[in-house]
């Protein structure tokens, strides 16, 4: 028997999603600059493989 796990679609846009998440790093950043990196890291580690990351984030 299979496990399947049940996933949760969230319709958004790349534009919604940096803006999300450069609002969250920003409270944990010390500037801008920083912010900047902290955000690129996490779509760069989010769009790296995919396939082998699902679920990671959720």
């Amino acid at each position: 028997m299979e496990n399947r796990q049940k996933r949760k679609v969230i319709n958004t846009t790349l534009g919604e999603l940096i803006a999300a998440l450069a609002e969250e790093a920003f409270l944990l950043a010390n500037d801008e600059t920083e912010t900047t990196v902290l955000v690129a890291a996490i779509l760069d580690d989010l769009f790296d493989q995919p396939d082998t990351k699902v679920g990671r984030w959720q």
